[in-house]
């Protein structure tokens, strides 16, 4: 049963994605929980599942605002992550998930652990990354956010200037026209923006 549930599922999420009706999405989300209830937690195709859901479930939380739901995602991708250990190909995958949605609850609610954990999963998931790997600039672009976070929080230029490396990496491994790359100049843009008003170095402008 599970099984058809599992297929359900992937059709109403491409559907969902496809029309964006959110009544889809509520029944995507419906038939992944069933199937996690479901499925022996050692079937191979669970993490997959597990996935799925968690990405189900916060894209429903960008659309609500319901922290529920950020909840139940960040703990089904953990569960995720739990199944694919170290050396997995996807545990990069996984931690690269749970960075951004623990930063987005940390934005939420404010509390500092949670950008605390966000840089964890970050730092392993760039660790994890190969450096030859097609996606390595989306695990540095991460970087450098949560470590400009953290310079906003704790107000240490280290963080600043960290950040700053990481932008300036990505720039110099993927061409112009690349949405990451727009997405980190202009990050990168207001990093110096900041280092300009702390050292009033003109050179960083």
């Amino acid at each position: 049963r599970y099984t058809c549930l599992t297929t359900a599922g992937n059709i109403l999420w491409a559907k969902y994605q496809k029309i964006g009706a959110v009544v889809d999405l509520d029944q995507t989300i419906s038939y992944y929980t069933e199937v996690i209830e479901l499925c022996p937690s050692s079937n191979p195709k669970i993490s997959a599942v597990l996935n799925n859901l968690g990405v189900a479930l916060y894209t429903r939380f960008r659309l609500r605002k319901e922290i529920a739901d950020m909840d139940k995602s960040i703990q089904y991708h953990s569960r995720a992550l739990a199944s694919r250990p170290v050396g997995n190909p996807d545990r990069m995958v996984s931690l690269n998930i749970l960075a951004s949605a623990t930063l987005v609850k940390y934005d939420v609610l404010g509390d500092l652990s949670d950008l605390q954990q966000a840089a964890s999963y970050q730092e392993e998931a760039l660790a994890c990354c190969p450096l030859d790997h097609s996606s390595r600039h989306i695990y540095l672009h991460g970087m450098g956010v949560i470590t400009g976070r953290k310079y906003k929080v704790i107000g240490d230029i280290e963080y600043l200037d960290k950040a700053i490396l990481y932008f300036e990496n990505v720039l110099g491994t993927i061409p112009e026209g690349n949405y990451t790359w727009s997405l980190c100049r202009e990050d990168l843009a207001k990093a110096l923006e900041a280092q300009y008003l702390i050292t009033s170095d003109i050179g960083t402008l």
